[in-house]
């Protein structure tokens, strides 16, 4: 099992990587289609709000770093 301190960076890694596919995804908007489109925002809603309840999860823990 990784240590506290790497699996909250990867967490964070993966609300930025969802950040990052949203940015992409509104900027293309036009050349994307529909089905793509809906797949990018719907891919990065759930990196985000997945890292998101990880990071929530991890820092609630009794645990210390």
């Amino acid at each position: 099992m990784y240590n506290r301190v790497v699996q909250m960076r990867l967490a964070i890694i993966y609300v930025l990587v969802g950040c990052v596919v949203y940015a992409l995804s509104c900027i293309f908007r036009e050349d994307l289609s529909d089905f793509f489109l809906g797949f990018c925002k719907g891919s990065s809603a759930v990196l985000i709000f997945g890292g998101v309840g990880y990071l929530i999860k991890l820092l609630t823990k009794k645990k210390s770093l």
